[in-house]
């Protein structure tokens, strides 16, 4: 969606925003689910939870690192942003586990998804974020600094 001087993707799950009234209207972004026109640098990422994020980095991993890159390498700064109770840092990854890992083991653990988002924030222009479910969309409007 796109709101008055703020993007977000058609793709992105509305809701959360429940601080203040927001006009918006739809439109595809190329990297992100939420931008702000008044700084278009800054972009947003939403994932509803390490599960999805774990999804992400398995099956979706190439078209996902592509996006990292050419995100970078026009000079966009890419904020993850995790929607996880109990979840503070990057580090505290490691200790999730993975609910399907009992019928697959060889389902991602936290320890791997953890050195793949730490790598990320090394090679690319990107920062991994956490906030509760209900908390996400001030924390979206936070992170773009739209007041």
């Amino acid at each position: 969606y796109l709101w008055t001087g703020n993007t977000v993707s058609n793709r992105a799950k509305v809701g959360g925003f429940n601080s203040k009234p927001i006009d918006h209207f739809t439109s595809k972004l190329p990297y992100g689910d939420y931008m702000s026109l008044d700084n278009a640098r800054v972009i947003v990422e939403r994932k509803c939870g390490i599960l999805e994020m774990v999804s992400t980095l398995g099956k979706d991993h190439e078209r996902f690192k592509k996006e990292l890159k050419e995100a970078t390498k026009y000079g966009i700064h890419l904020i993850i942003l995790i929607e996880e109770e109990g979840y503070f840092c990057i580090e505290d990854i490691k200790s999730w586990c993975n609910p399907y890992r009992k019928k697959n083991p060889r389902s991602m653990s936290g320890e791997t998804a953890y050195k793949i988002l730490n790598a990320y924030t090394q090679y690319y222009n990107v920062e991994i974020q956490f906030t509760c479910k209900g908390d996400a969309g001030q924390r979206i409007l936070e992170l773009l600094n739209i007041h």
